[in-house]
């Protein structure tokens, strides 16, 4: 069984506590929490009223079309669209005059240059999307905590800055946290 302290970042840079590099003890004592009984729940719920619920913030998804159209918003892309313009001016010039037609391939190869770079920023960032939300589910649930010194189960959305934090064998970590006790600890860093 391993206990850290939950959720402390959120605290940390409001305190400017440097939680990694000084005691537990006095890590406890600077989040007016137990060790050894946790907080009680009147101070969970006010720290659930002032730092919210331990949760990621969902934003809007966004969708496979404007993943594409995202590929076309740099500077360097609007150049090379300028550039494809110019290509075709001269190429109607060099049609108008008799000449041979190599600024129309100039413009179709860049043209077909940027539709490349776009299929294959299109590629990149679907699958990120696609990663990010399969870690998502892969999040924990719930997690053990200390509170009025008995261990409880609780949604991972109400643990809150200065919960003890019980985690055993094959437990997922469900928030922020600081080590105050080990005993053969090992964590799997695969994801």
């Amino acid at each position: 069984m391993d206990i850290v302290m939950g959720n402390l970042i959120k605290n940390m840079i409001s305190k400017e506590l440097n939680a990694h590099s000084i005691k537990v003890e006095k890590v406890a004592e600077e989040l007016d929490t137990s060790i050894e009984d946790g907080l009680n729940e009147n101070e969970v719920q006010n720290r659930l009223e002032k730092y919210g619920p331990n949760e990621i913030k969902e934003t809007k998804k966004i969708t496979a079309w404007e993943i594409f159209l995202n590929q076309f918003k740099d500077f360097l892309i609007y150049l090379l669209f300028f550039a494809i313009v110019v290509s075709i001016i001269i190429g109607f010039y060099e049609l108008a005059q008799g000449e041979e037609l190599s600024s129309f391939l100039d413009a179709l190869v860049i043209a077909i240059i940027l539709i490349i770079n776009a299929i294959l920023g299109f590629y990149q960032e679907f699958k990120a999307e696609k990663a990010l939300e399969s870690l998502k589910k892969m999040a924990p649930h719930y997690a053990k905590v200390i509170r009025n010194g008995k261990v409880k189960q609780i949604d991972i959305k109400d643990v809150v800055p200065g919960d003890i934090i019980q985690i055993d064998e094959g437990d997922k970590i469900p928030a922020d946290a600081r080590l105050t006790k080990a005993y053969s600890l090992y964590a799997d860093e695969a994801i």
